[in-house]
């Protein structure tokens, strides 16, 4: 006969597998939320961008990733744009710059708002999306095309983090 311990293993739930209670439980069922289901898409988008013969699809995609750091209607935006900037260069290193190129603009939107967020992690994100773009572009060349799209951000930037726009 197994013994199931409710002594904390110091997880999330506080209980030992099995005992119930918890988030994690097996019994605990609930719809997802669609920014969940958005937050998978772009993880299993991450994952695919390393298969040759999804990439002509995937970049296809990207406008729908763009356009999902521009809603902010819901309460766990911050969460979701965590996920995105998180996988962004992992996703433009594979998917490769000339191919990329054309929509890294219009992901600067999000990313300047994650750049001042008060989540730490989302905060955390943005500034290694931007380092890693940096790293793709050429510091100078994102400059410029952060100055193009907004000089406050641009500013912005060049007093926090000079080494990623060539300031």
């Amino acid at each position: 006969e197994a013994v199931v311990s409710t002594q904390s293993t110091g997880g999330r739930g506080g209980k030992a597998p099995g005992a119930g209670g918890c988030s994690a439980s097996h019994h605990f069922k609930r719809p997802a939320q669609p920014w969940e289901r958005t937050d998978g898409a772009v993880r299993l988008f991450m994952e695919l961008s390393d298969v040759q013969e999804a990439k002509p699809e995937l970049i296809k995609m990207l406008p729908k990733i763009s356009g999902a750091t521009r809603k902010q209607n819901f309460e766990h935006h911050k969460h979701l744009l965590e996920t995105i900037y998180k996988c962004l260069p992992m996703i433009f290193r594979r998917l490769t710059k000339n191919k990329v190129k054309p929509f890294i603009n219009d992901f600067f939107d999000g990313l300047f708002y994650s750049l001042k967020s008060d989540m730490n992690l989302l905060k955390a994100a943005a500034v290694e999306c931007l380092q890693s773009l940096s790293l793709l572009l050429g510091p100078n060349i994102l400059g410029g095309r952060v100055e193009m799209t907004n000089y406050d951000m641009f500013m912005y930037i060049k007093d926090t983090y000079p080494e990623t726009v060539g300031a």
